[in-house]
């Protein structure tokens, strides 16, 4: 049987990859020797602590699963991509779909074809694999598979049933009766000599009428001064958006060095950041967001949650632990646009407010949500809400992406209730 996709976690993705690594290298190891395996994983020393240079050089009884560091390694940035791609319907800023497609490449192999026997036995030895516990391994498989499904759709390729099964959150068998249903709720397939598939159209239709399908939430890269993403989800995100952000600024790693008047022997450092964003000195951030042009707060978060996503993780528990209960006062705010009855509250400690905008079209002044998807964050994809109790109901209740402002209008985004940069929602002084 299959690992349903609610068990699969981040923590339970990075377990595995380690141990497929962990398996392959052995696997390697054992058949080609300690050289030919040490080249063929192309392992650089910050990738796995030092010791491994021996170990490689002896039988490789004390290599174990926590050695591995998968965010040290291509493979392992790219796979916890797809993770946020697939399971939190995220893509990645500042990298097109077709070379997002293209990243897959690296997964595929190792993934779907680690499957021989003497690689089983790896995964499934007690000592180099003990912190795994139980693990099914069969999280990655499911996880391509599911990014595949989701690339799919979104790049208007047709579907076979079982890809529609996965988006759907469904079993193949509900959607194969799906096919023999009438009215709307019927999809239609189409015949081929060797299967069934679904045209696009007909998929995102019948899709966006079931419950447990959420479209891909896709956002746009800024030159604006200040403006910025509401997050960097990973550090293959990290390093995408600082390469397509320097670029939309018309800036070149040379013209960043002379700018940050850093000395020449930082600038192979600066030059192979976006590529190597693991190696991000937090020193640094200060620099890297004046380059980049948003604010130092918010470039040092994203920095500090996906080098140090754990360490980060406990701080913040600690402070929601710290925080009282008691309803906070409502803002001094004189603007008849902001509804202060909804308070966002950011891990940053940014405090902002729904907020009725303009449509210069239009002339029409309302909230301004979001259903996701494909060019969701564009004003004429938006969805103009006029009313205060609507827009609550749609924004707290349905978890629609929202446009907010800081009371002094300094700082404004479109976040929704549950994204991974925001930490408290309230309605009227109380957490929901």
């Amino acid at each position: 049987m299959g690992i349903g996709n609610a068990n699969i976690t981040r923590e339970i993705v990075r377990l595995e990859l380690a141990g497929r690594i962990l398996a392959d290298l052995l696997r390697m190891n054992t058949v080609l020797g300690p050289e030919a395996a040490f080249r063929a994983l192309n392992l650089q020393v910050p990738a796995i602590p030092g010791r491994i240079n021996l170990t490689l050089d002896r039988m490789p009884h004390e290599l174990r699963l926590e050695d591995i560091d998968v965010d040290k390694l291509p493979l392992g940035r790219v796979v916890m991509a797809m993770y946020d791609f697939a399971y939190e319907q995220h893509f990645p800023i500042g990298i097109a779909m077709y070379q997002f497609q293209n990243e897959l490449e690296l997964v595929e192999d190792f993934v779907i074809h680690l499957d021989s026997e003497l690689f089983a036995l790896f995964l499934h030895d007690s000592f180099h694999t003990r912190s795994a516990g139980d693990a099914e391994w069969k999280a990655l498989p499911a996880l391509y598979a599911m990014t595949q499904a989701r690339l799919r759709l979104d790049m208007g390729e047709d579907l076979m049933i079982d890809d529609i099964a996965l988006l759907a959150g469904m079993a193949e068998k509900s959607v194969r009766n799906a096919t023999n249903a009438t009215g709307e709720g019927q999809l239609h397939v189409r015949s081929g000599e060797v299967t069934d598939w679904i045209e696009n159209d007909e998929a995102r239709r019948w899709l966006s009428l079931r419950r447990g399908f959420v479209p891909t939430h896709f956002e746009e890269m800024s030159a604006v001064d200040g403006e910025h993403p509401e997050s960097l989800n990973s550090l293959f995100e990290l390093g995408c958006y600082i390469a397509e952000r320097w670029s939309a600024l018309c800036m070149t790693p040379e013209m960043v060095h002379e700018q940050l008047e850093w000395p020449d022997a930082k600038f192979d450092y600066l030059n192979a950041i976006s590529a190597n964003p693991q190696n991000i000195d937090p020193h640094d951030c200060g620099d890297l967001a004046r380059s980049l042009l948003v604010s130092e707060s918010w470039f040092t978060s994203q920095v500090m949650t996906n080098l140090y996503p754990h360490q980060v993780g406990l701080l913040l528990q600690r402070k929601r632990k710290c925080e009282t209960a008691l309803p906070q006062p409502q803002p001094s705010v004189n603007n008849d646009r902001v509804c202060q009855r909804v308070r966002f509250t950011l891990h940053d400690g940014t405090e902002l407010f729904p907020i009725r905008m303009k449509n210069r079209q239009s002339g029409k002044v309302a909230y301004r949500l979001s259903e996701g998807g494909l060019e969701g964050n564009k004003s004429d994809k938006a969805i103009e809400v006029e009313d205060e109790d609507e827009m609550i109901t749609l924004v707290c209740s349905e978890e629609k992406s929202v446009r907010l402002s800081s009371a002094d209008n300094k700082r404004q985004g479109l976040y929704r209730k549950g994204g991974r940069s925001v930490r408290t929602v309230e309605l009227d002084g109380q957490v929901i």
